[in-house]
């Protein structure tokens, strides 16, 4: 039932309303790179925020989408493993103006948005925390192939 729900508002939000706001001029070039790369990720985030501006709440606002190697060592060190985001296959959204209560709101619906699509590579799809560049929610997807 649920994942019917879900379809239904996918459907019905099958459009955007471009409310989607961007830290930087060069994240909001990256996410118009992203389209092209990983299309299913910047579709449903474009509903996650039709849905969201439509019923009021806050739109998405894109911290983070590419990065390079200098920068992922510049925020973890030496860590070898290489980022979702050199890869294309994640973008951060801000969090700090939402409560608690609509970040898990949010949270869970993004995960609930992309289960729909199913085959992620990644085992989580959303995650929350803050790795020293404020807090905000990660959003990892890759289909498998």
């Amino acid at each position: 039932m649920k994942k019917i729900i879900l379809s239904m508002l996918l459907i019905l939000f099958s459009f955007s309303v471009n409310a989607i706001s961007f830290k930087t001029e060069r994240i909001e070039k990256e996410y118009r790179k992203l389209e092209t790369k990983n299309k299913t990720l910047t579709n449903v985030l474009g509903k996650i925020d039709a849905l969201y501006t439509i019923s009021g709440r806050t739109s998405l606002y894109i911290t983070e989408v590419f990065r390079t190697k200098k920068e992922q060592k510049d925020i973890y060190g030496n860590n070898k493993k290489v980022s979702p985001h050199e890869l294309w296959d994640a973008v951060d959204i801000r969090t700090n103006d939402l409560s608690v209560e609509q970040v898990k709101i949010l949270k869970k619906d993004i995960t609930d948005l992309f289960n729909i699509f199913g085959n992620n590579i990644y085992k989580i799809t959303a995650i929350y925390h803050d790795v020293g560049l404020g807090p905000h929610i990660h959003i990892q997807f890759r289909r498998k192939k």
